[in-house]
């Protein structure tokens, strides 16, 4: 029997909450590599410390608080004590205050145990999004390595626009994808009975000024007022934080309380319950707002997946030629919802079409497979 080819997924994102996107993302990218043969193992960093798990034992590392920022070092050490090789390393790009100065010290020691190592970018460009100040002291920190990582990378997964080069590495474009099993089509039943009368929108988001999500509630509200009546309702599912509270004031003062809905977070079967009475997902409407016309949003290939018809104002090449996606302006400026109506009651393709459309594409082992076979098909043998 031929032996497995053996994986290393290293992340400093901690992964604490099922239903955070991020989480999600990252356990569905180690099946899709389990799935591709191989025998994954994991460094990442939890609320005590590292969890690790090598040859099918899992193991939880405490750290104190204080020493939180030496994450890299620190797993550093237990690759250097681990007796192991693996055909492919592949690391989440460092994030997070000082994260990233200790980043090239962990690439020194892994580079020794590894044939390839690959580091994704889960979005590029980015500096621009990072205006808090965590932010611009991890954008600086990365900043200062980045001159370093060529030495260690040999290629760089990204999601964003075409590009030739990332800091002096290859670089290869891959899509946002999920694990279709997880994520439910919305009910025929539901879609069959909705009513004609209202356009119902869905946002499924931990809220940002990039999302946009103010530019719909200002147009429900500016349909309203001009026609004195209520054609459209949107859903926002999102935890309570400061951006959300911004969007629950903009309502009450807009006096749209009947029209925009704010649910915290949902998941499993709650979530699945609203989708299946929502016509059309509604992905990024700012990303002008951070300095980045371009998106490839985990979120909008969820919305594909259920089905549902997409809205968004940045380019996206994941549906280049869509049908199913209607495209805003990428402004501040509201917009016309009539036409999305018209929009969505002529679009031919039902929720199956759609779910179809993104099997084909937005798998993990899709789009691992061809990248892994050109990088590494002659290493495995």
């Amino acid at each position: 029997m031929k032996e497995s080819k053996k994986l290393l997924y290293v992340t400093n994102y901690e992964i604490s909450d099922s239903s955070d996107g991020i989480s999600k993302k990252i356990n569905q990218q180690m099946d899709g590599f389990n799935n591709l043969g191989f025998e994954v193992d994991f460094l990442i960093k939890s609320s005590e410390g590292i969890k690790c798990k090598f040859g099918g034992k899992i193991k939880k590392i405490k750290i104190a608080k204080v020493f939180s920022y030496i994450y890299y070092f620190s797993i550093g050490v237990i690759v250097k004590e681990e007796k192991k090789r693996w055909d492919l390393v592949y690391i989440r790009n460092p994030h997070g205050g000082f994260f990233p100065l200790l980043f090239p010290v962990f690439l020194f020691i892994i580079r020794s145990k590894t044939k390839s190592l690959i580091l994704e970018i889960p979005n590029y460009p980015y500096d621009n999004e990072l205006n808090t100040l965590k932010g611009k002291v991890s954008l600086f920190s990365h900043k200062l390595v980045r001159p370093l990582l060529s030495r260690f990378v040999d290629e760089i997964y990204y999601m964003g626009a075409l590009q030739n080069e990332i800091w002096g590495i290859k670089c290869r474009r891959i899509f946002n994808s999920m694990n279709k099993n997880q994520v439910n089509l919305v009910s025929r039943d539901g879609v069959a009975h909705k009513s004609r009368d209202k356009i119902i929108f869905v946002g499924v988001a931990n809220v940002a000024c990039y999302h946009g999500y103010d530019r719909l509630i200002r147009s429900i509200a500016r349909f309203k007022g001009e026609n004195c009546q209520s054609n459209y309702v949107f859903e926002v599912v999102s935890p309570i934080n400061a951006e959300c509270q911004k969007l629950i004031n903009l309502v009450e003062m807009l006096g749209c309380t009947e029209e925009v809905k704010f649910h915290g977070r949902l998941s499993g079967v709650e979530l699945d319950a609203l989708f299946n009475n929502c016509h059309i997902g509604v992905d990024s409407l700012a990303r002008h707002r951070v300095g980045n016309s371009y998106n490839d949003s985990i979120k909008s290939k969820e919305y594909a997946f259920r089905g549902l018809p997409i809205v968004k104002a940045h380019l996206d090449d994941a549906f280049q030629g869509a049908d199913f996606v209607f495209d805003v302006n990428a402004d501040d400026s509201t917009f016309d919802l009539p036409a999305i109506e018209s929009w969505f009651h002529d679009l031919r393709t039902d929720p199956q079409n759609i779910r179809d459309y993104a099997s084909e594409r937005f798998v993990w082992e899709k789009q691992f497979e061809n990248l892994l076979c050109g990088l590494c098909l002659e290493k495995y043998g």
